[in-house]
């Protein structure tokens, strides 16, 4: 309750190595112990009785590296939701589900990344923990909640609208805040903060799928190419999260 983002992120203790070069990045990319899976966001439908899918990621991380499996979402309804993990096996084993009550609140893992050359190397998590993850792969899950608000907007975009920017400003440079563009059926349109994805529309030709956009300062914004039109009584909406811990109001 409160909360109007999630992010979630999966990974686990594990070596790496990589070798590449321009134009040919990731020739060889090694992750020890090797795993590969999908991760999905639920959120429940009271109306269906169901749960809906949110949010999804498909890497192949046996080509990418192991850390590339995070996603997020504007935050549909309150209440109940869930995190699922689809797992490509590389070796014959059971595999156990996870037990709800043994989740716990964990901080983030230890990191330690090195370049040499064309040589890229490093590990998640701590060796010990890495050693243990051998034997049996056992993947870690990272879920942050950020709460925010709705704001309406009351101007409405013009037939053919095109080029369409969004600018968040606030007075405190010690406050992250993103934001989420809703449409006027309650989708989320964009997002600012969305791991691996711009904070301009996939049409623009700044679109880069390698950038995380974060706030500088006290300013983010959004780019879309297009933006469709309101049907009568309906408007867009904009969601204001913060990305921090805040203990003051910000204007």
């Amino acid at each position: 309750e409160g909360y109007k983002f999630i992010t979630v992120r999966s990974w686990y203790p594990s070596f790496y190595f990589a070798v590449g070069v321009p134009g040919f990045e990731g020739i060889i990319n090694m992750s020890i112990p090797a795993g590969d899976r999908d991760l999905q966001i639920y959120c429940w439908d009271e109306n269906n009785d169901q749960w809906m899918m949110a949010g999804i990621t498909d890497a192949w991380n046996a080509k990418s590296g192991m850390d590339l499996d995070k996603t997020s979402c504007y935050v549909y309804k309150e209440g109940k939701w869930s995190v699922a993990l689809t797992d490509v096996p590389t070796k014959s084993m059971g595999l156990e589900s996870l037990n709800p009550n043994s989740i716990i609140p964990t901080g983030l893992e230890v990191q330690k990344h090195r370049s040499i050359s064309l040589f890229d190397f490093g590990r998640y998590g701590r060796p010990l923990e890495i050693l243990k993850n051998i034997r049996q792969t056992t993947y870690q899950i990272d879920v942050e909640m950020y709460p925010g608000v709705m704001l309406d907007i009351e101007d409405l975009p013009s037939y053919g609208c095109k080029n369409a920017k969004f600018e968040l400003n606030w007075d405190d440079p010690n406050i992250d805040l993103g934001f989420s563009l809703i449409g006027p059926g309650g989708e989320e349109v964009l997002s600012t903060r969305l791991p691996g994805v711009s904070s301009s529309c996939h049409g623009s030709e700044s679109y880069d799928d390698t950038v995380i956009p974060f706030p500088e300062g006290s300013e983010t914004d959004m780019k879309l190419e297009r933006l469709g039109e309101c049907l009568p009584g309906e408007k867009y909406q904009i969601c204001v999260f913060a990305m921090g811990e805040i203990s003051a109001t910000t204007d």
